[in-house]
């Protein structure tokens, strides 16, 4: 079974030039336009150049060894994390889409394919991507490669063969002989009456966005840029198509896996099917590092119709008449999409009520999520507001107990504060009420309250009439009310000697000795 080469001279000319590794070191993949220069060289037969001195027993030219060091492992992925289908999950769930998509992948010979199982290793599937060279012999394609510093070849039937694909698989419709399947071809493919944008994943039917998720793991294998389907990859969604011819299964593989060894910016895919081929050739079978796992792909909600049900309704309305009267300037493809029913899952005659809503966009989870992490600051602030209210009712409540109910006094009565008095008048209500005659005859404090002690002048006796100094109140008697009376008394007192310093302690003042010290 080993089909070892170590010099094939069978092809057109025989280029015999040497390669012996001295030039520069090339990156392509951060030079822009390193594509068609790649391609190019993989016109080149490698078969019969000599190998370089500096050249590893790996690779045979230097541009071997140049694309593996900067296109395979300069890349995040270096190569596609491919998966299988586990076919059974699905059949299980009992889903009418489910039971669509693997009725079409049957149909359509893709079933086997992509739930084949199998380990590889990425350093073997590296030096196939770096070595290989496709040739045409006649009518038969090969491809070449050098793994562990032999030469191997495989033809295009023989690789066909160890997956189950018959001749016949060949004589079916090639999709890579037709060019990439423009994106407003693909309207066909989105749910009616929606807002969309062609060639992305979003508002797909759910039979292409399903199989879309399958293929980008499978037979489309890709990393990154989810938001945008792959050019050939557009043409095998409608592929898959129930009313779409049978096209070739392998040829579609066996051409993507020569477009990505000739673009140096694609992820080395295809891990399983290259790693068992290889294992088949070489007799043997490596250590494998990278473990193939089934897809999970989990339905958390159900995004919408059957594609049978989308092209009943279609059907309908085009021979209705419904889409050229109803709209004329509208695309033809866009019918009247029904009222969509309530969101639920619960099952009717055991059947599942279908869901034509439209799922929440990532920014709307996005703004949903920052939402619940400031909801509990606003209830913070919510409950601090509610319970300064109930703080002031509860010490209004208070006031009301322990003050009294009585209504205040109106303007301008008996009850209501009156403006304190000053000097001047003070000085006259006492000398009209006798205050200081009351004081030194009697030689006590007169009572708080007044007592009509006037006399006739002619028959009271003749009482000497107070000192001048008793014009103005006694020092030690503070004014009753008010600031500006209380400083005007202050400045009458006696605090101290004429000697004696402004402190009023009998020494002089130090403040500013205090201040220098």
């Amino acid at each position: 079974m080993s089909q070892e080469i170590q010099e094939d001279n069978s092809g057109s000319g025989s280029d015999t030039s040497s390669d012996d590794g001295e030039e520069s070191d090339e990156n392509y993949k951060e030079v822009r336009g390193m594509t068609a220069k790649v391609r190019k060289e993989r016109e080149k037969n490698p078969l019969n150049m000599k190998k370089g001195r500096s050249i590893e027993y790996r690779f045979q030219t230097k541009f071997h060894q140049d694309v593996y060091e900067s296109a395979i492992l300069g890349k995040k992925y270096n190569v596609a994390r491919s998966q299988y289908v586990d076919w059974r999950k699905f059949e299980k769930m009992e889903d009418p889409i489910f039971k669509e998509i693997i009725q079409a992948c049957r149909d359509k010979h893709v079933y086997r394919m992509m739930s084949f199982k199998y380990d590889w290793n990425n350093e073997i599937r590296a030096q196939f991507y770096a070595t290989c060279y496709f040739k045409m012999i006649g009518d038969v394609r090969w491809v070449h490669c050098i793994t562990e510093g032999k030469w191997y070849k495989i033809n295009y039937f023989e690789f066909a063969a160890m997956f189950g694909f018959e001749k016949s698989d060949f004589d079916r419709t090639r999709i890579h002989l037709s060019s990439p399947l423009p994106k407003e071809e693909m309207k066909d493919m989105y749910l009616p009456g929606r807002e969309w944008e062609y060639g992305g994943p979003k508002d797909l039917i759910p039979f292409y966005g399903y199989l879309n998720k399958f293929f980008r793991k499978t037979l489309a294998p890709r990393e990154g840029d989810a938001h945008n389907i792959s050019a050939f990859g557009r043409n095998l969604l409608l592929a898959l198509t129930p009313s779409e011819p049978e096209f070739s299964v392998f040829d579609y593989i066996w051409e993507e896996i020569k477009s990505i060894s000739e673009s140096p910016q694609k992820c080395c895919g295809y891990g399983a099917y290259l790693m068992y081929m290889i294992d088949q050739k070489t007799n043997k079978r490596f250590e494998c590092d990278y473990v193939h796992t089934p897809i999970d792909i989990k339905k958390e909600y159900h995004l919408g119709p059957t594609l049978a049900q989308v092209t009943q309704e279609r059907q309908q309305d085009a021979a209705q008449g419904d889409v050229g009267e109803a709209a004329p300037n509208a695309p033809a493809h866009v019918p009247h999409s029904p009222p969509p029913p309530p969101r639920s899952h619960s099952r009717r005659d055991g059947s599942r009520e279908m869901n034509w809503e439209k799922p929440p966009s990532p920014i709307r989870k996005m703004f949903n999520l920052i939402f619940v992490m400031c909801k509990p600051t606003n209830d913070v602030v919510h409950k601090e507001r509610q319970r300064r209210k109930k703080d002031i009712l509860r010490l209004k409540k208070m006031q009301e107990v322990t003050l009294p109910n009585d209504p205040p006094a109106p303007i301008g009565s008996e009850g209501q504060q009156i403006e304190p008095e000053d000097l001047e008048q003070q000085n006259a209500r006492y000398q009209q009420e006798d205050y200081w005659g009351q004081l030194y005859v009697s030689g006590s404090v007169p009572s708080t309250t007044f007592v009509n002690t006037y006399v006739d002048p002619s028959a009271a006796p003749f009482v000497p009439p107070p000192p001048p100094f008793m014009n103005q109140p006694p020092p030690s008697v503070p004014p009753p009310y008010g600031f500006d009376a209380f400083s005007s008394w202050m400045v009458g007192q006696n605090l101290g000697d004429s000697d004696q310093g402004t402190s009023g302690y009998g020494g002089q003042n130090n403040d500013e000795d205090d201040d220098q010290q």
